[in-house]
């Protein structure tokens, strides 16, 4: 968790006209035998329901945000056909978020938000005190996004858009999940540099 974003949560909310209480959870469930045998992308929908359900009855409902559209989805962690099967009636509900559009279309609807350009985490790596490492597959594909609609260098939790090319060209490669969520960037619009190095990296992860 990065330093201080739980004291900047309730600002956050207030400027929302939201109240909120930060209630910060850590754990060691990754290094789980069952769970360190499967990928991530497989389990982490588990991890956060069960988390929720540790929870209860403190909260009523989790909300999992969605990774891919209902008319696109794959097998993964957290799906709208799967995320409720987590619930237990009457005791916490778990609901999968509203999935009718793609990752690109729900990057772009808050795009340029200010407070989204001053605040926007996405990272899951906990690298330090940053938001966001700037170089692991969450990081750069939003910062693709955020460059194909024009405000990669107002977002300040991001490194600027001029070391995207590099950063794309220093990813290892994709998994076969993420590769869709990278083409549909090859449809909007990228600075030559930066499209053909989204394009090198869908070709050395497909080759793979």
């Amino acid at each position: 968790w990065s330093a201080g974003l739980e004291h900047e949560l309730p600002w956050l909310a207030q400027r929302m006209g939201r109240r909120l209480t930060p209630l910060i959870v850590r754990t060691d469930l990754r290094a789980h035998p069952r769970f360190a045998s499967i990928s991530w992308e497989q389990t982490h929908g588990a991890a956060i329901a069960a988390i929720g359900l540790l929870l209860s009855p403190s909260i009523g409902a989790v909300t999992i945000p969605p990774s891919y559209a209902s008319d696109r989805l794959i097998p993964w962690g957290s799906r709208p056909d799967l995320d409720p099967r987590w619930s237990v009636p009457g005791r916490t509900e778990i609901e999968h978020g509203d999935a009718t559009e793609r990752r690109l279309d729900r990057v772009a609807a808050i795009a340029h938000d200010p407070l989204v350009q001053q605040h926007l985490r996405v990272c899951w790596q906990n690298d330090g005190s940053a938001l966001n490492c700037g170089r692991c597959e969450k990081c750069l594909r939003t910062m693709a996004m955020l460059a194909a609609t024009g405000v990669l260098d107002e977002c300040r939790t991001f490194p600027p858009r001029s070391e995207l090319p590099g950063r794309l060209a220093a990813l290892d490669g994709l998994s076969t999940g993420q590769i869709p969520m990278w083409r549909d960037l090859l449809a909007i619009e990228l600075r030559d540099d930066e499209r053909a190095a989204v394009a090198a990296l869908i070709e050395r992860s497909s080759a793979g």
